[in-house]
């Protein structure tokens, strides 16, 4: 019998699309369930428990199920019901399903969160066996602006169960007292409703906005101010099931002018009593408004929106508003079910495991490290690698035996003077047979997941590369603040003409290929000795000064002296560092003092510079 677990873990905002769409579709999955001889499991907060009916099976979610998700043998596929979900199967070898609602953050200002939602929804992509966008529109986003490796690409609509129930009873926030406009959504700028209260002007009619309230509320109000209509307009919050069907029957048009949605379930609610559609031209909404609603123009003019509803009321006839409810009952909530089961049974059916092996036997690692003076370390790196196809390691000409212990092992091992770190690794990457390199440097340990990760990665992509978030640790304890919060490095991709950037300190990998981030973290270890360290930072201060030097860059003592306490108060203030006790005073303080070193080696150098060129 096919068992299928659901993430609802975003079933917790009520009254909001997401809320709806997970109800109602788990609920009618769970009723498809006996005739598809399966059984739908949910996982899903305690507090929610019931919420979705009868018809399925329940699961908590635990604390831990973000790193560990365990599903049995009996579970054959794991649906993750949004984009950006947090969860998914630990064992690899479940197939996943990932439904995508929208790339929303594409038309939305804010650079950051495009770049952070992209890489989240990537992973997810790469984490599904197969995926379902709930509109075309929101498919051709997808194939746009993400890899999916060939996957197969579904488009399910969504959908809603027929409510056409005359209601007169019904006790709502506000009755309007004449003929009235009607939107519903959550009260956000992307909503576009700020564009509404201008239909008021020259009529009677009143414009009602049902949904969860915001900041934006205000620019609703002054634009109804502007328009003198503020009377007119009633932001009356969220609304029941019953309240929300009340409005929909009885308003004289429905008004949806917003910028950005993956459905606009909204539209087919209204679509059920026929009545006039007045929408916006952007992402989706025409492709779910179809050729018998009315579109306001691109750039939201007031005087033709004005024009465009009394020209849409004035034509609007009973032909239109039949083909309307006709057109609503293709988007039928039976039918979005019977579409997901149909999923469901391929994922079953498909050799995706099969796929799997085949593409790992074709896809191999190489781990490459290079090492100076570590004999103290040596076998714990050692154990932590070697289950990769190949392990280089090059050796700076240690002089505590280090060389002499790595002879020991099944690895390829190399000795070559350090000139720095980003020659070093380009030269040893040029030796590397593997057709994906992964990078690791001798204070870093790779954590068991994300050695599945890595392996699990490798199996599907092509023209990608991977930054991996680090875990510090500074005198044995973690550090979770002071400015390494946020640690992240490239250091998985294909051997294919990358290499790092040569620089003396702190190189960074150099690529034109899609930069993805992995979820599970490198361990690292970067101080067990507060000598050594101080040694070291000293040590990057040198070179910084030198690459500095390098480039023709001047180094002023007063620019000098601000950034470093402007360093010191950003890491230890703003950054938390006070949070990580003592050592995270010392992290901040060295920082502090690797400025001022940096500018003392720069002027060391510069006068021998100065004195060479006499």
């Amino acid at each position: 019998m096919p068992r299928i677990l659901i993430d609802c873990d975003k079933y917790k905002n009520p009254y909001t699309g997401l809320w709806s769409f997970i109800g109602s579709l788990t609920d009618e999955l769970g009723r498809q369930a006996p005739k598809n001889k399966g059984e739908i499991y949910v996982l899903l907060k305690n507090k929610f428990r019931g919420h979705l009916g009868s018809n399925v099976h329940y699961r908590p979610i635990k604390f831990y199920n973000k790193n560990f998700l365990y599903l049995s043998k009996k579970t054959n596929v794991f649906h993750q019901l949004f984009q950006e979900g947090k969860y998914f199967p630990t064992n690899k070898k479940h197939k996943v399903l990932l439904t995508i609602h929208d790339l929303n953050c594409l038309y939305e200002k804010n650079s950051k969160r495009i770049s952070n939602s992209l890489q989240i929804i990537q992973n997810n992509v790469n984490r599904a066996d197969a995926i379902v966008t709930i509109s075309d529109f929101v498919k051709n986003d997808v194939l746009k602006n993400l890899d999916t490796r060939g996957k197969k690409i579904t488009t399910i609509y969504n959908g809603c169960r027929p409510f056409t129930t005359i209601l007169k009873n019904t006790l709502i926030p506000y009755k309007p007292q004449q003929e009235f406009l009607f939107t519903i959504g959550t009260v956000l700028e992307k909503k576009n409703f700020h564009t509404l209260p201008c239909l008021l002007h020259n009529n009677k009619m009143e414009l009602i906005i049902a949904g969860k309230s915001s900041s934006y509320n205000k620019r609703i109000e002054r634009e109804a101010k502007r328009w003198n209509v503020l009377n007119r307009v009633k932001l009356i919050g969220t609304l029941s099931e019953e309240q929300k069907y009340w409005y929909l029957q009885n308003c004289k048009a429905f008004v949806f002018p917003s910028l950005a949605e993956g459905f606009g379930l909204p539209i087919i609610e209204a679509m059920q009593y026929g009545k006039p559609l007045f929408l916006s031209k952007r992402t989706c909404v025409p492709e779910i408004g179809g050729k018998d609603s009315f579109y306001f123009n691109d750039d939201f003019d007031p005087e033709l929106m004005q024009k465009e509803l009394i020209d849409g009321l004035s034509i609007f006839d009973e032909k239109q508003s039949n083909r309307l409810s006709e057109r609503a009952k293709q988007f039928s909530l039976e039918k979005t079910a019977e579409k997901y089961w149909d999923q469901y049974k391929q994922l079953i059916k498909s050799d995706v495991n099969y796929n799997l092996d085949k593409h790992k036997k074709k896809n191999t690692l190489s781990i490459i490290i290079i090492m100076y003076n570590e004999i103290e370390n040596v076998k714990e790196i050692m154990d932590n690698v070697l289950w990769a196809d190949e392990v280089i390691v090059v050796d700076s000409f240690s002089n505590d035996g280090t060389y002499e212990l790595l002879k020991e092992y099944p690895i390829k091992l190399y000795q070559r003077k350090f000139e720095s770190a980003a020659d070093q690794k380009n030269w040893t990457i040029k030796k590397a047979k593997c057709n994906w390199i992964f990078v690791l440097d001798a204070d870093e340990r790779i954590t068991e997941p994300l050695k599945k990760e890595i392996q699990n990665t490798i199996a599907y992509c092509s023209n990608t590369a991977f930054s991996i978030p680090r875990k510090n640790y500074f005198l044995g304890s973690r550090i979770k603040y002071s400015g390494w919060q946020t640690d992240s490095v490239i250091r998985l991709f294909e051997n294919d003409n990358i290499f790092f950037k040569n620089v003396l300190v702190h190189e960074s990998v150099l690529t034109s290929k899609n930069i993805i981030n992995l979820n599970n973290p490198i361990l690292h270890y970067t101080c067990k000795d507060l000598k050594v360290y101080k040694n070291k930072i000293n040590n990057y201060a040198e070179r910084r000064a030198l690459q500095k030097i390098k480039n023709n860059q001047k180094l002023y003592l007063i620019t000098t002296c601000y950034k470093a306490i402007y360093k010191f108060l950003f890491n230890y203030i703003l950054r938390g560092g006070f949070l990580d006790g003592k050592n995270g005073y010392l992290i901040c303080s060295i920082r502090y003092t690797e400025v001022f070193l940096t500018y003392s080696f720069y002027k060391k150098y510069k006068k021998q510079r100065s004195r060479k060129s006499i």
